[in-house]
């Protein structure tokens, strides 16, 4: 990595297969050594690609920090996760990363969507997710295509590690509806 004015520096090599729609990295305040302590670790994140060249970079105060690459070129990228100012002069922490391409599968994925659409008009999508490990955080693309071209892509993210909240009586789901 980079040099970078941090009490340390560590790096972890991640290989992004051709025709990937998303790589992302990630840190977390709640999965480093500051937060079972109950302080806070400054950590950041810097994201270079083969070539050696910085393609990403998140430092905040704090270690809760997210680089995403959209259609990220094939090759070996390196993730450097630089302690900034870890609390008491070092931190543990879990570094997370997905890399998301059209053959994934996991989980059961369903979207609703309206039957059609208009140029500069709005609907809505309705997008949900099962069949997931509790205790993980995943991360999917949804991806509009008109005419075999892509016109965008929408990123989801499900957070299994949060306990899903229960229904009660007072709330009824609906059903997404165009606009």
């Amino acid at each position: 990595c980079k040099a970078g004015g941090g009490v340390g520096v560590t790096a972890l090599n991640v290989t992004v297969p051709a025709g990937a729609q998303v790589a992302r990295f990630a840190l977390f305040d709640t999965e480093t050594s500051g937060h079972a302590s109950g302080a806070a670790d400054d950590l950041d994140l810097l994201v270079l690609n083969s070539a050696g060249t910085t393609v990403g970079t998140s430092g905040g105060a704090t270690a809760n920090e997210q680089v995403t690459l959209m259609n990220p070129a094939a090759g070996t990228y390196k993730v450097c996760v630089i302690g900034y100012a870890p609390n008491n002069g070092s931190a543990t922490y879990t570094l997370s990363s997905w890399v998301v391409s059209p053959s994934d599968v996991g989980g059961n994925m369903k979207v609703m969507l309206p039957s059609t659409a208009y140029t500069g008009g709005t609907a809505t999508a309705g997008v949900s997710w099962s069949g997931l490990t509790a205790g993980k955080r995943y991360l999917g693309a949804l991806q509009y295509v008109v005419s075999g071209a892509t016109q965008g892509t929408t990123l989801i993210e499900v957070d299994a590690t949060d306990p899903v909240p229960l229904a009660d009586g007072n709330r009824v789901a609906a059903a997404p509806r165009a606009q």
